[in-house]
């Protein structure tokens, strides 16, 4: 188990290091400050990864082709493998779905992805795939319930669409003595109707279903409760009346950290204190951008990668998130001849001859708005 321990404190300032790195030398580019307490036989660490939109438009599995009906994503996370590899439990929004041959592979508006495009993100080192989204439904039943097959083969964890009614319930992942519980919930999905009787197969943004999923976890004896929301307005850059409502409605019900997508792009973070919570402050990120797209607006080839840090005292029972860092990346599109993919870039790691220098100048700006961003990111934004 790899294990980070840094604390997270309100009146703690931002520490900034930019360096170039090698894939093999990745390391945190912007954390939190360390007053660092050191794993016990009392007290245990585990670290959750979180970045946003695992998207797949047709130009990425064209160039990710190798004939006869194979496919190979791996050099899209080559650059960003070492510093995942430094968590302990990485999850990501598949927004796409996996119906098989049955179906031409296509991009928007209706995605059907090769199964080697998750395999590739397996091998990347992601561990859990949140599957409530607009997307979702893409495809149909077939390829609900397909998805989630291929996911299971995989070995891979997921959560907010379900082939079977038993299936949907909290999922808890437990680590060294920790609970973790994932819950994920899509405001919609794109007025494709699921089959009457059957509209538990997508976790619905809803206020109630919400307090009973959080108090079911809870019950379970979940030490963190992580709620993970599909929402917000698309493009846009701060959070909507929508995504303030259902924030509070999952804060008020308990839950400890909120991570959102669908904007496409990123918006702000910072912590929050209900007195709900298992936790004395929480965390929230409105949206996580996209990690890997083809999509053409402002702002939408800038992801990130969150490192959580849970810390528990196996004798007291008490938790808190003792850190926060981030890792702010940038997605390269496969314009030069010398790397025909889509790759993921730490966003200060983008100084390769092949890029060339317009790439090198988006992967700085990316960098520069992402840090921006996030400048408050020790400062409490709900409460």
């Amino acid at each position: 188990m790899k294990l980070i321990s840094l604390s997270l404190v309100l009146s703690l300032v931002l520490q900034s290091y930019i360096s170039s790195h090698t894939p093999e030398q990745v390391t945190v580019l912007v954390q939190a400050e360390d007053s660092t307490r050191e794993q016990t036989d009392s007290v245990v660490v585990v670290t959750i990864g979180a970045t946003g939109d695992l998207m797949c438009h047709s130009t990425q599995f064209k160039y990710a082709s190798t004939g006869n009906g194979r496919y190979d994503f791996s050099g899209c996370f080559a650059y960003v493998e070492p510093y995942i590899a430094g968590i302990d439990y990485m999850i990501g929004n598949l927004e796409t779905t996996l119906a098989g041959t049955r179906l031409p592979y296509s991009g928007y508006p209706d995605f059907n992805t090769p199964d080697d495009y998750v395999a590739g993100v397996k091998a990347a080192g992601f561990d859990m795939l949140v599957t409530a989204n607009n997307h979702s439904n893409d495809t149909g039943e077939r390829g609900i319930i397909r998805t989630l097959a291929v996911l299971d083969s995989l070995g891979m964890d997921h959560t907010g669409t379900y082939a079977r009614e038993e299936d949907r319930s909290p999922f808890i992942k437990e680590m060294d003595g920790i609970r973790i519980a994932f819950l994920a919930y899509t405001y919609s999905t794109n007025g494709k109707m699921l089959p009457a009787g059957k509209e538990w197969m997508v976790n619905p943004i809803d206020g109630e279903l919400i307090s009973r999923d959080i108090a079911a976890a809870k019950s379970s004896n979940a030490d963190i409760v992580v709620v993970v929301y599909h929402f917000g307005q698309e493009y846009k850059r701060a959070p909507d009346d929508y995504q303030q409502h259902y924030a509070r409605v999952a804060m008020e019900n308990g839950a400890d950290i909120i991570l959102g997508s669908h904007p496409h792009v990123l918006q702000p973070a910072g912590r929050f204190v209900s007195g709900k919570s298992n936790v004395d402050t929480g965390f929230i990120a409105w949206s996580m951008g996209n990690f890997i797209s083809n999509q053409q607006d402002e702002y939408t080839d800038e992801g990130i990668i969150y490192r959580l840090s849970i810390e528990k005292n196996l004798q007291s029972g008490s938790v808190r998130i003792s850190d926060v860092g981030y890792l702010p990346t940038w997605v390269y599109k496969g314009k030069s001849e010398a790397l025909r993919l889509h790759a993921v870039f730490p966003a200060a790691d983008t100084l390769h001859y092949f890029l060339g220098q317009a790439a090198i100048t988006d992967g700085e700006k990316a960098l520069q708005h992402t840090t921006s961003l996030l400048s408050g990111i020790n400062g409490t934004i709900l409460e």
